[in-house]
């Protein structure tokens, strides 16, 4: 999952988004463990218990800054190719971002910078 834009306020946005992306899908036991064996011991299963009691509004809530960074990537577009590779080119060749889609459908010239993204991306990790 990525957050990426040259514009802070944009960023913010996206990482809310983020963090309320993680917690629907941390409320789910088979996602909910990611966060026990990844050192957040118990968060899932408060997710689970928010998302039974009809809080959907506080789950996010549980998604700290740390986590937000340990299972996302945030950067600037110029920055982004660098930013995946580091954190998954030693296990990953290929990789798809979630939000690519999304971000499509609302800025269409998004799709070149995207294509970059790509380009650089494969140079980095072939490198």
């Amino acid at each position: 999952m990525t957050a990426v834009s040259d514009d802070e306020r944009s960023l913010a946005r996206q990482r809310e988004q983020l963090r309320q992306r993680l917690a629907f899908y941390g409320s789910t036991p088979g996602y909910g463990v990611v966060f026990d064996s990844s050192g957040w011991p118990g968060v899932g299963e408060r997710l689970n218990e928010h998302m039974r009691a009809g809080e959907v509004n506080r789950m996010s809530e549980l998604i700290s800054e740390e986590m937000l960074d340990a299972f996302t990537v945030t950067a600037t577009w110029s920055g982004l190719p660098k930013a995946l590779a580091e954190k998954y080119g030693a296990t990953a060749s290929r990789i798809v971002c979630y939000s690519t889609l999304e971000q499509w459908s609302q800025e269409p010239e998004s799709v070149d910078r995207w294509t970059d993204v790509v380009t650089e991306f494969k140079r980095l990790v072939a490198g």
